[in-house]
């Protein structure tokens, strides 16, 4: 078993590989106290369903996280409803990046109910899921359309050249829109950049980060 070091003062913190529950411990406390990490990075873990949700969990009341990335990790019956729980209470959380997590559309639509209320997010990336079609992507849609003031982009595809973004027509998005067609975003969710235009343009280079 490694050693988990958490600094006091971190900005960042990734999370690789197995999780014990000694290490859900640990990081429970840490999250429920720190007041300066701004990212967290769960890539590959190996975790149980408690020990996830127990993370999870501690993220409700956590005022300072502002990203979110869970990647090659399942999120799956209790480990979706807690995302979904945090989700509707937390108010710092602006990215959610659920990527090859194996969510399908029945944990999409768990999770609708909670974007509907959130106030803070901007960014919802549930790329390369494959359980995730047309439908599931419609539900979401509708659901963020008719209840949701902040998210300004939600990223779909199962390929990096089959992506179904869209930028739903909420009161964020049409008030910041022209702003929005000029700025280019860097996304590093894939380990790798991606630049993504707001206006759904997406361009192999860019000349403002040299991808």
């Amino acid at each position: 078993m490694y050693e988990l070091v958490l600094k006091p003062n971190a900005v960042t913190l990734t999370l690789y590989g197995e999780i014990t529950e000694a290490h859900v411990g640990q990081l429970v406390g840490f999250l429920t106290t720190n007041t300066t990490l701004k990212t967290l990075s769960m890539e590959k873990c190996f975790i149980s369903v408690t020990g996830f949700t127990s993370i999870i969990a501690a993220l409700q009341s956590n005022t300072s996280i502002a990203e979110l990335h869970i990647w090659d990790t399942p999120i799956v019956g209790e480990s979706m409803d807690a995302i979904a729980t945090m989700l509707a209470e937390n108010t710092s959380l602006e990215t959610l990046g659920l990527i090859e997590a194996d969510i399908n559309n029945k944990g999409l639509k768990d999770l609708c109910l909670a974007l509907s209320v959130n106030k803070t997010l901007r960014v919802f990336n549930v790329r390369n899921n494959c359980g995730i079609n047309a439908i599931g992507m419609r539900q979401l849609r509708a659901a963020i359309e008719r209840a949701n003031t902040t998210l300004i982009i939600v990223r779909h595809g199962i390929l990096m050249d089959d992506d179904t973004s869209f930028e739903p027509q909420s009161p964020a998005y049409k008030k910041h829109a022209a702003a929005i067609e000029q700025q280019l975003w860097v996304n590093r969710l894939l380990h790798q950049d991606v630049c993504v235009r707001y206006n759904a343009v997406y361009e192999d280079e860019c000349d403002l980060c040299n991808c």
